[in-house]
């Protein structure tokens, strides 16, 4: 009886002591709560005090690659001021080579916190840096055919003296998809040329090769000095163009005729001039207010 009796007393002596110790955790857990941080709890042995382990919200894996758990992620976001690029006036005292720009700041902005059911989220990516080198400097090869093969470095300008160009041909481009050989007086089908009318002058400056039957010039990847020069002979349709569309299991058909606008080139001139000089800046563009503001004044006084 004597042993029963000290068995319950040490028993209840134990509940109380782990009530009381449950109690002050309990505290401890209350004044951490306002954190809002994800956290888990460890309980060791029966009446230890159990500790909490704060775990990392977000890290960084592999190059430039942010992940969060998106599973038991915290309801509340915290909120911090946005971050605005200062100007290179103001902040004289730091490194200039690592000032914040706007795209970084746009990335610095997303809502990348927000809760998700997957357990594992991309809060993060980074688009890298398009690279754009500037282009070097068009350049040509200049080759006489009695000297073939050439085995030095080719000279960029031909001989002195002037050249013989009344059967040679050209290699120009219209638009950035096709390129078209030809000689002088030959008539040429390109891509509609937009607000030309028949009978303007055209000149390309894309050329791509000129040569004889006694030289060759091949531009690296254009001929600085050369043009060709054009004359638009008219703006016209192309021959029709059938289309045909058939579903058998829907026995459903469909026929179209299409004809697409093309312009007509006559090549009046190949020109090549190594004493050529580089055309201006492009002329500014007329506004619609200029136009509206003088629609009342004569020719002589536009002029």
């Amino acid at each position: 009886m004597k042993l029963a009796g000290l068995r319950t007393v040490l028993s209840s002596l134990c509940t109380e002591t782990q009530r009381v110790a449950g109690r002050s955790v309990g505290r401890i857990l209350q004044s951490a709560q306002p954190s809002r941080l994800p956290c888990s709890y460890t309980a060791s042995s029966i009446g230890a005090v159990r500790s909490m382990v704060q775990n990392p919200y977000r890290r960084v894996v592999g190059h430039k690659l942010e992940i969060r758990p998106g599973k038991h992620t915290a309801t509340a976001r915290k909120v911090r001021p946005p971050k605005v690029p200062m100007h290179p006036i103001f902040d004289t005292d730091r490194n200039l080579n690592l000032f914040i720009t706007y795209r970084d700041l746009k990335l610095k902005w997303m809502r990348t916190t927000m809760p998700s059911r997957k357990r594992i989220n991309i809060a993060r990516k980074w688009k890298a840096v398009k690279n754009v080198n500037p282009t070097n400097k068009p350049t040509c090869m200049f080759v006489m055919h009695s000297k073939m093969p050439q085995k030095t470095k080719a000279s960029e300008f031909p001989p002195p003296g002037k050249l013989d160009l009344t059967d040679s041909f050209a290699v120009f481009k219209s638009n950035p998809l096709y390129q078209h050989k030809v000689t002088v007086g030959d008539i040429v089908q390109t891509e509609k040329i937009s607000r030309r009318e028949a009978g303007e002058q055209i000149t390309f400056g894309t050329v791509l090769m000129v040569g004889s039957k006694d030289w060759t010039c091949i531009g690296k990847p254009t001929i600085p000095y050369a043009k060709v020069k054009c004359t638009v002979e008219q703006q016209t349709l192309a021959r029709e163009t059938l289309v045909f569309k058939y579903k058998k299991r829907r026995r459903s058909s469909l026929f179209q005729r299409q004809r697409q606008w093309v312009t007509m080139l006559r090549v009046d001139e190949i020109v090549m001039d190594p004493d050529m000089k580089p055309d201006g800046p492009a002329p500014k563009p007329v506004r619609l207010l200029d136009l509206w503001a003088n629609r009342w004044l004569y020719p002589e006084e536009l002029a």
